[in-house]
């Protein structure tokens, strides 16, 4: 039994029904990818915006005293920490308390 493939003729190339499904696959799959990426490039953003309004209830505006890339970096990976130990947590409340040991020099910042 022979099979049948449907070609279609694009722009004066030949295609199957297949490889059209595959690049409309492709296509989609890099915007769902690239919605993704700026999802976590904005929850970072929201993430930092949140400990510089929890730093300043302690006195420290970033906007005049920035982080550091290192205190960013240990403020991030500690807050992930936190979030895998308690997952059932808010979020706020895990930004508070890391900032609070940030400040008082307790948990992993001592």
């Amino acid at each position: 039994m022979r099979k049948y493939v449907r070609f279609i003729l694009v722009n004066d190339s030949c295609l199957t029904e297949n490889m059209i499904q595959g690049f409309e696959r492709r296509k989609t799959f890099s915007r769902i990818k690239a919605k993704h990426k700026d999802r976590g490039v904005m929850m970072e953003k929201f993430v930092e915006k949140m400990m510089g309004q929890a730093l300043r209830q302690y006195g420290r505006n970033v906007a005049i005293d920035p982080l550091s890339p290192y205190e960013k970096q240990n403020l991030k990976a500690a807050l992930e920490e936190r979030r895998n130990e308690e997952p059932d947590e808010d979020l706020h409340a895990h930004i508070e308390d890391i900032i609070y040991d940030y400040v008082t020099n307790q948990g992993l910042f001592s």
